[in-house]
This record gives C-alpha cells, structure tokens and sequence, in this order.
C-alpha cells in the first residue's frame, strides 16, 4: 500500500496531498454556485490543473498539479509520484541515499540546505571533474525534503519554488512556476573543477563537458518548459565557461508550469556523444522553440 506523500521540515510532518484537497474543497464550495460550468470541469490533467486555479495557488497545490501532469509527461518523469528521488536532508546538507541496489551511483554530489550556497556534482569517485553551480539570483530559502526523497525550496525568487531531484545518474533542477510574478531569467556561476573540461553542444540542445583526451565527462540537458494545460516548448539556456543563464517565456503559458533541465554523469559503460553541431565562441544556446 502506497504511503501519503508528506512534506518533512521543522515545522513537522504534513501529508502533501491532505494540503492540496483541502485548498480544492475550499475553492469548489466557494465558487461552485457562483459558476454554472464548475461542474462541467473535465477530468484530465488540464482540467485538474485550472480547477486549482480557482483561487491563488500555494506552493504545496503547484507542486501537486506539477506531479500529477509528471505522469505521462517525460520531461518530468522524475518528478512523477512513481519516481522517488535519493536525497534526504543531514543537517546543512543534502546527501545522496541509495534508493535501489540494482542502479548504484554513478554520479556524486554536493547539494546544501540552502538555495544560494553552491551545488556540485561529479562522476562518482572523480571529484576532481566537478561541475558546481550557485544561483546569482534569488533568496536563500532552506529546503524541505518530501518523503520520497525531494528536496523543495519554497519562494526562492518571486512566485518561484525549486526541486531539487537525484537518480543514480543525474541531478535534476526543477523550477515550479506559480504565476506571472515568477522570474523570466535565472542564471548561475558555473565552475569546472578540472580546468581542460570546455562545453561541446552536441544533438538536441544538450551539452557536454569534454576533457583534453574528447572524453565527454558531464552532460547538461537542455530545459524544457511545461504547461499545467501539458504543452511543451524548449526554454533558452545558455553556458559557458563561468555562467549558465535560463530564460523563461511565459508567454500562453498556463499555470502553474515547471522549467526543468539536469546534470548527469555517463552510467558504467555508457559513453556521451561529443561530437559538436555548434560552436560559437565557446558557448551555446538552445533556442526557445515550441513543442507539440
């Protein structure tokens, strides 16, 4: 049997999905006989995800809508209620946990309690090829960990929460956007533990960080921009040697939506393409482009 997901803090232990029922039943017993089409709310993700617009959406109700569409969206498979992430909260830091034996580690990582210090991460064994990241923008919120292992920072730069999400082989950045007072542009430095690493932007808008000898060491995907409505479009990122910079267009963008991308590490045996498709000037940008 499947326990309620529960979000852990100091202030206590609150089931998630307790928070985002009691907001709908609100909102349904207030406008329900105000609005003839209320009833006529069709049952689909879209439909679940304007229903609980009905009234100002909590962070606790975006991060529900967000899993809910996690389902069949695979951008954000991680986030899905099926998908338990391998984090769990040790004082001042995030620490990886074993979630399954058959999928040990192949990535390692440095993640702190609160949002504006500095994440790293780094093929497990080799911390010498880290790849580290600190938000240049937004508050230093301390994360609050989900029982299946997801670590949330809430109000993080306006109307904007972060999830923090590991698997055995990447580290995935989620940014839940509750409304139009959450930011268009986030960026981050960037530094390379290993200096001869550079950016190789290869197939789909990805990148991968090639040592002196071609080999492809840490990948970050491109950023993909999802709808509470379930349309996709590609967000502009764009890295180089010392900032990874996001753009996000809200433009028709239904709420809440979630902007995600990640930074992996190759499996045992498995090797990342290097082969470039662009270079300009030793960085790249994957243009913002609609989806289906």
């Amino acid at each position: 049997m499947t326990k309620p997901l529960r979000v852990s803090s100091a202030r206590g232990s609150i089931p998630l999905i307790s928070l985002v029922l009691f907001g709908l039943a609100g909102a349904a017993a207030c406008s329900g006989s105000n609005d003839p089409k209320a009833a006529h709310i069709p049952a689909s993700d879209a439909g679940a995800a304007k229903a609980a617009q009905v009234e100002p959406l909590t962070p606790e109700k975006s991060l529900a809508v967000v899993r809910q569409l996690a389902v069949d969206r695979p951008s954000l498979k991680h986030l899905s209620f099926e998908t338990p992430s391998a984090l769990r909260l040790h004082g001042t830091e995030l620490l990886p946990r074993l979630v399954d034996p058959a999928k040990p580690f192949a990535i390692d990582a440095k993640i702190p309690a609160k949002y504006g210090e500095r994440l790293s991460v780094w093929p497990i064994g080799k911390k010498s090829l880290s790849l580290s990241l600190r938000p240049l923008v937004g508050g230093n919120s301390v994360a609050e960990t989900t029982d299946d292992g997801h670590a949330i920072y809430h109000d993080v730069y306006g109307h904007a929460d972060i999830v923090r999400s590991l698997d055995d082989s990447s580290l995935h950045e989620t940014i839940i956007l509750r409304d139009r007072e959450s930011p268009e542009y986030m960026n981050w430095e960037l530094a390379l533990g290993d200096k001869s690493l550079k950016p190789v932007e290869v197939e789909h808008g990805e990148v991968v960080m090639v040592d002196g000898k071609g080999v492809g060491r840490i990948k970050i995907s491109a950023a993909t921009l999802v709808g509470a409505d379930g349309k996709e479009r590609h967000a502009s990122l764009s890295v180089d040697q010392s900032q990874l910079a996001l753009h996000i267009d809200q433009r028709d963008v239904e709420y809440p939506a979630a902007v995600t991308f990640s930074v992996s590490t190759p499996r045992p045996g498995e090797q990342f393409a290097t082969a470039p498709v662009q270079i300009k000037g030793g960085s790249w940008s994957s243009s913002t482009r609609r989806g289906r």
